[in-house]
């Protein structure tokens, strides 16, 4: 079993495309949307000066991982994720708090994201940051998995 994770163990720094693969694994080892490892790369095609990616990192492995489209004063975190056994341990609040320092510094006024019903401890974390439920996405996930749209003015 792996030991969990204590936040101040972890290193954020920006994503780079060699990291997409292990990326992709985290994402599909927690079921979430399939954005898949071509997807990710794809994300470095796109006008690098509009998307912000980082991972969270225990010595060289990658735990975790975010990253937000910001252009014309508007925000979307596009995907964030932590591996399993490292959740609860503060690492998905660093990586949001982190995603809000850029943000800020791109001078956003808003900032929105989709999360699925059911996940409850994403909620919760988003919540704890001044987020609130803007609209329900039917079906957003797939069948019978909507998304919860949440939003917050930043100021």
């Amino acid at each position: 079993m792996i030991e969990p994770l204590k936040k101040d163990l972890v290193n954020l720094r920006e994503m780079v495309i060699e990291d997409c693969s292990a990326v992709a694994e985290i994402e599909q080892a927690l079921g979430a949307t399939k954005w898949g490892q071509g997807l990710f790369e794809g994300e470095f095609k796109m006008a690098r000066d509009h998307r912000t990616w980082f991972v969270a990192l225990s010595g060289s492995k990658i735990v975790g991982f975010a990253g937000v489209a910001h252009v014309l004063g508007e925000a979307n975190i596009l995907n964030i994720g932590v591996t399993s056994e490292n959740q609860r341990f503060g690492i998905g609040r660093l990586l949001v708090e982190r995603l809000l320092e850029v943000v800020h510094s791109k001078q956003c006024n808003k900032l929105l994201l989709e999360v699925e019903t059911t996940n409850l401890g994403a909620i919760n974390l988003y919540e704890s940051f001044g987020f609130n439920t803007i609209d329900i996405r039917a079906d957003y996930y797939g069948k019978g998995r909507d998304a919860q749209v949440m939003g917050r003015k930043l100021t």
